[in-house]
């Protein structure tokens, strides 16, 4: 099962919005792109549930609290961070079971 925090939308849909902006995206619809992030998750966790978490983790790490919304997910459910951050990946190394 995949799960992210509803985050993970916005961020996915403003990198459309930089490459359509910059005529990185010719011929392709940012918002079929965007569809297609959203049907690689199953589940969508609320900001607001992991919030307390991820500001704890932002201070405890020195980290921004944005990462440390998927630290805080994936530390709840006792889940695996998959992110190309080799930073955030330090991080959760440190973090999580």
């Amino acid at each position: 099962m995949v799960l992210a925090p509803e985050l993970m939308l916005a961020e996915v849909a403003n990198a459309l919005w930089k490459l359509s902006r910059s005529g990185s995206l010719v011929e392709v619809d940012p918002q079929v792109l965007l569809a297609s992030a959203r049907d690689l998750v199953d589940q969508f966790e609320p900001d607001r549930e992991l919030q307390v978490e991820a500001l704890a983790l932002a201070c405890h790490l020195d980290h921004p609290v944005y990462d440390c919304l998927y630290l805080a997910l994936a530390r709840r459910e006792a889940a695996q961070i998959l992110t190309a951050d080799q930073r955030l990946q330090a991080l959760a190394a440190k973090v999580l079971p």
